[in-house]
């Protein structure tokens, strides 16, 4: 058996390094919420699909859910004082390797998002 180097440069090794940085930071949040009998809070799809594959009984959901947890929770009066703080988080990835991801609100989306969410049964 042969095992070989490959010199990974430019954006090949760029992408390589977030991807696995991503991974093990997905696998981070996931650990600490099973050890502190906490909500794994995770965006990515595939990500929450594989960690409700493996652990089951671990709760975990996006970060929209967490931010709405205020409104349920009665820390602010309605979804829409937290309309602003939804809208820079989107606007903080403009341009950005992250731009291009699949977003769940447009700006300004986030009340009618959090409607939905609760008419579905989700929050």
């Amino acid at each position: 058996m042969w095992i070989g180097f490959l010199m990974l440069q430019g954006r090949n090794a760029d992408i390589l390094f977030h991807r696995a940085l991503w991974r093990s930071l997905n696998g981070w949040v996931t650990a600490t919420a099973q050890t502190e009998d906490a909500v794994a809070i995770v965006d990515d799809r595939e990500a929450q699909r594989v960690i409700k594959t493996w652990t089951p009984k671990l709760e975990v959901h996006g970060v929209l859910w967490a931010i709405s947890r205020g409104v349920q929770e009665g820390r602010v009066e309605s979804a829409q004082a937290y309309s602003g703080l939804c809208d820079q988080m989107l606007k903080a990835h403009e341009g950005d390797e992250f731009s291009a991801l699949r977003r769940p609100i447009r700006p300004g989306g986030f009340f009618a998002w959090y409607q939905q969410a609760c008419d579905d049964g989700e929050l």
